[in-house]
Formats: structure tokens, sequence, C-alpha cells
């Protein structure tokens, strides 16, 4: 079985890989990761390109012994085609593909047509958070798998986020 995670994933955290975590122990043996995206440029909400959130996921879905796939699913603000939208991008999609997401709000805008998996949310820190204690060098580590926080250091993350508003 498969499952899609829709997200921004501004940065991806434990409670990212919590949730892969628990996919893989339900029987899911391929995660898609669709990563939301926006033409708007870098913003405080939205720091990170598509390009650099597939660098600070990649080393750690190798991690997990799961087979996965990374699709860039640009925002197209009409939820009521939303789900077409997605479904045109992500061709790999099925009627034994099971939807995950932290926003009930993409639930509803795929209408009940796929499963749906909503894990128990085990991480309480949101990226909204982490991005702010990056930003202002605060301790944020702890809330990221140990490759992703690699990868933010790397890119200097948190002169990055300063210069964002």
């Amino acid at each position: 079985m498969k499952a899609l995670f829709i997200g921004r994933f501004q940065p991806f955290h434990n409670g990212h890989l919590d949730v892969i975590t628990q996919l893989k122990k339900v029987g899911i043996t391929k995660v898609i990761i669709g990563i939301g995206t926006h033409t708007k440029g870098r913003t405080l909400k939205d720091p990170f390109t598509y390009e650099e959130r597939v660098a600070l996921m990649t080393p750690v879905l190798e991690t997990t012994g799961m087979r996965y796939a990374i699709y860039n699913i640009p925002d197209i603000n009409d939820p009521p085609h939303y789900a077409a939208h997605v479904e045109k991008i992500v061709t790999e999609m099925d009627k034994n593909t099971i939807l995950v997401s932290g926003n009930p709000y993409t639930y509803d805008c795929f209408n009940h047509k796929y499963w749906v998996f909503m894990p128990p949310e085990k991480e309480t820190v949101h990226a909204t958070q982490i991005r702010e204690w990056i930003r202002n060098g605060s301790e944020w580590k702890k809330h990221m798998p140990k490759e992703t926080a690699s990868v933010l250091e790397k890119m200097s993350a948190g002169k990055l986020l300063k210069g964002l508003k």
C-alpha cells in the first residue's frame, strides 16, 4: 500500500518523520510526498524552495527503509479543483492510496475519494515555531531529524530567515 502525504514541510521536522514512521507501522510500503509550493518568492511563512525542501527530506527518507517519491504540487488556490490538480501531477495515485495531511481542509478538497490516515500528533511544536527559533538562534535542532538539521546549517537557514518578512 502507498500513502500520499501532502504538506508544505517548511521545514521537515520530527512531527513529519513521526507520521512516516506511523505509516510504516500500519503497513504502508511507499510514501508519496506532495510538497505544496507557490510562486510568490521567499517569505517567512514559506522560506524554502521546493528544491531545498527536497534536500531537507531526502537524507531522512533514505533512513526510513520505505520506498518514496517526491512531487512538486504548485498551489492553484482553487479548492474545488485541487484534488484533480494533484491527481494530474501524482499519476501513481489510485483507489488504494491513503491520503495523509496535517490540514483537515485538504481532506475536504478530496471529497472523501481516498482513505484517510490521521495519525495522532506527537510533535507539539509546529514549523512556524521552529522557523522562529532558527531565525532567532534559539534551540531548534531537537525538533529536527539530525540529517535535516545538518542541511539547514549548511544552507545558513538562520541567516536566510533573518532576512525575510
